[in-house]
């Protein structure tokens, strides 16, 4: 199998098989593995439950909210654990799929399960695949067209002026939200100095690391307060504050509402 990057997708040369949709329900707390058995093939999975865990045998577990959305490499082993409020039928999106070369030659992506950046159309990408493949007889055309346009745009989202040292440490800052992030590592990381690197962050992003790991947190606590069945001190452990009180601290500066009061409202 040969390993691409998702930006190789780009030059024409490689051709989706065999794609199939499912739309998924999981009861609360359910899960599936492939731990023994790799994953047979590439996949997106689109998340519309509350949250889903993704646990790589080798790697931290990736926490994905509603409407995050995965890209699942083929050969990767991980258990996922999907919870829900019984509030929505589908759980869950999953987009399976093959990449071949021009010659045949069956290709993959490097690595274990992957956020993507979020994009607001996500949502009606996967809905509409799921649609397609339910109500066509003959669906492999418009699949490989919408997943051409999926991956399109995905590679559209890293700005031209992005530079290219800051763009992995966004990517890892905003996977390992869970972990104690540490501005001089993350400095290390891009090969610039601590000054130099806070420079271009805030260049870039036009806040600075702390501010910006900060709103990333906030953002994800948001998600996972719209579920009941999460708790206050769960919550601040996945997401790495130091203890709860400093969570609804940081929570209150940031919103104006305790984490309680955010959750009554919605």
């Amino acid at each position: 199998m040969n390993l691409i990057q998702i930006s190789d997708l780009q030059n024409g040369k490689y051709a989706f098989h065999r794609i199939v949709v499912f739309e998924q329900e999981w009861r609360n707390n359910e899960s599936y593995r492939y731990i023994d058995t790799p994953r047979p093939n590439n996949g997106l999975i689109y998340i519309t439950c509350q949250k889903a865990v993704f646990a790589p045998v080798n790697g931290p577990a990736i926490l994905a909210c509603q409407g995050d959305v995965l890209l699942l490499p083929k050969g990767s082993c991980y258990t996922a654990t999907f919870y829900t409020d019984g509030k929505t039928e589908i759980a869950s999106i999953l987009v399976n799929f093959d990449i071949r070369t021009e010659t045949g030659v069956l290709c993959g992506f490097d690595g274990r399960p992957k956020l993507l950046p979020n994009d607001p159309d996500w949502e009606r990408f996967f809905f509409r695949m799921a649609h397609i493949y339910r109500s066509r007889t003959y669906p492999h055309l418009e699949l490989t067209e919408a997943l051409c346009q999926f991956f399109l745009k995905l590679n559209r989202q890293r700005p031209e002026n992005t530079p290219s040292p800051i763009y992995p440490v966004l990517s890892y800052m905003d996977h390992h939200l869970h972990k104690e992030l540490y501005i001089p590592e993350l400095a290390k990381s891009a090969g610039m100095s601590e000054s130099v690197f806070r420079k271009v962050f805030r260049q870039h992003t036009g806040q600075s690391p702390a501010a910006y790991i900060t709103a990333m947190k906030i953002r994800k606590a948001k998600e996972l307060l719209s579920s009941q069945d999460i708790t206050l001190d769960q919550i601040s452990a996945l997401l790495g504050f130091f203890d709860t009180a400093y969570f609804c601290k940081v929570f209150k500066k940031e919103t104006g509402l305790t984490p309680t009061q955010y959750r009554s409202r919605k």
